[in-house]
């Protein structure tokens, strides 16, 4: 009898692991994991500004709540109002499933509201995050107060696709084909190096190997490659690489076709991204009613290029709205009295 190598043992089991992966549960909603940052207390007895409504933090794609804990503290202090950062589906550690279209993952939002008992919260998205937040207000404009968008628009992107292509190609690639193992002591290091050749740019580099680690998980299964001992990825890039190359860049505008929504709403241009132009801010203008466009100058990177400078434009904006808001309804318990 010939006994099979074990290279053909590898592969079968890989095939095996790579079938299962690919299989992921349907769900209509997700208990997404969040990280809650509330104000610190002041020596002031009361603070002289209040948000008036919590605020939820939506990542973008390949990102997680962890990268911004920094900035929803910052917030959460500066508003005095607590700030709820959260993990989309298949990222950070909520846990992996399907479908991954901007429909499911605004409702995600909206049940994450409803479930945790927050009244007409204002949100804060960057890139995937923003256009999840620019749907959810207009399919649900009385259940939300305001949205933050930052560097992203209510239009398809085709043009992107090639580069979320690429990025998908360097984690995957990192996992499967690479000898870099999770015993590596300088495995971030050549992770990197790994992934330049595909991703030249280094802080989009650092950006994406956050989804990458070491150490396996207790709470979501992770993609990996057992038999090689590879490295763990954070998202389930085997099964879902495709999806996020068509579902990323789209926009889903039959579900919202007629609907012009009065929700104050904020876009954070960065000045070298591209993404906020000429078509960009005419979609902007056929949805919302009341908006403001700030210009920063840096790449879509931003949040991570800029955190001061698009902090203080997102808590000043905040407290620009509050007053307008109040101002108004003044004037407006005012008339009533005459």
């Amino acid at each position: 009898m010939l006994f099979p190598s074990k290279s053909f043992h590898i592969k079968r089991s890989f095939q095996r692991f790579v079938t299962n992966y690919s299989t992921l549960p349907i769900k209509k909603h997700v208990d997404m994991k969040y990280d809650l940052y509330l104000p610190h207390k002041s020596t002031i007895q009361k603070l002289p500004y209040h948000c008036q409504e919590p605020i939820i933090f939506m990542h973008g794609i390949l990102g997680n709540r962890k990268l911004y804990k920094n900035d929803c503290q910052i917030l959460a202090n500066y508003l005095n109002t607590a700030v709820y950062a959260v993990d989309m589906r298949n990222h950070g550690e909520t846990e992996n499933c399907l479908p991954l279209d901007y429909k499911t993952l605004s409702d995600d939002i909206y049940h994450f509201a409803s479930d945790h008992g927050l009244e007409k919260p204002s949100l804060i998205g960057y890139s995937l995050g923003a256009k999840i937040a620019m749907l959810a207000i207009l399919q649900n404009p009385s259940k939300f107060t305001s949205a933050v968008c930052v560097d992203n628009v209510p239009i398809p992107q085709p043009e992107i696709i090639p580069f979320l292509t690429a990025f998908t190609k360097s984690i995957r690639t990192l996992i499967t084909e690479s000898n870099i193992t999770k015993f590596d002591k300088d495995w971030v290091h050549n992770a990197a190096l790994w992934m330049r050749k595909y991703v030249p740019d280094k802080p989009t580099i650092d950006y994406m190997i956050k989804n990458v680690t070491n150490k396996s998980s207790h709470i979501k299964q992770l993609f990996c490659v057992p038999e090689k001992n590879s490295l763990y990825c954070k998202v389930p890039l085997l099964a879902i690489s495709d999806i996020i190359n068509s579902e990323v860049p789209a926009w889903p505008s039959d579900l919202v076709e007629g609907c012009k929504v009065d929700n104050y709403i904020l876009f954070i241009k960065a000045s070298r991204s591209g993404f906020i132009e000429e078509r960009g801010v005419n979609a902007i203008k056929k949805y919302f009613s009341n908006y403001d466009i700030i210009e920063l100058q840096g790449t879509h990177l931003i949040m991570f290029e800029r955190p001061q400078a698009y902090i203080s434009a997102v808590a000043n904006w905040f407290i620009k709205r509050n007053k307008t808001e109040t101002s108004q309804l003044a004037d407006k318990q005012l008339e009533n009295n005459f």
